[in-house]
């Protein structure tokens, strides 16, 4: 029986389940994808907002610093590439065409 179950566990990777977002094709929407660093830490996250002011959080990424010393400019340009992945990842999984994108950071140049 444990050799039986065992084996059925490998069609779990087969099966798909959909993601409800909360929008649909007929639904006005703005996606913000907002990035941050820190010496520690980088991440970035996309909201998605509807015309009714509803704010979603869709997904988000985030990763520890290098060890090795890197400067927080570096990090910046990090976690912007970041949230450009992020937003293009949303864009080819998700069929659905938003009507706006912003990405925001908060990094300055020196």
């Amino acid at each position: 029986m444990w050799y039986a179950a065992v084996k059925q566990l490998d069609d779990i990777c087969s099966i798909k389940i959909s993601r409800y977002i909360g929008i649909s094709s007929h639904t006005f929407y703005i996606l913000h994808v907002f990035c941050d660093a820190s010496e520690r830490a980088y991440g970035s996250v996309i909201y998605i907002v509807t015309y009714k002011s509803n704010v979603h959080i869709f997904c988000s990424r985030n990763r520890l610093a290098p060890i090795k010393k890197v400067t927080l400019s570096r990090l910046e340009l990090l976690v912007d590439l970041m949230g450009t992945q992020l937003l293009k990842y949303f864009c080819e999984e998700i069929d659905l065409q938003p009507s706006a994108e912003t990405l925001r950071t908060d990094s300055k140049s020196h």
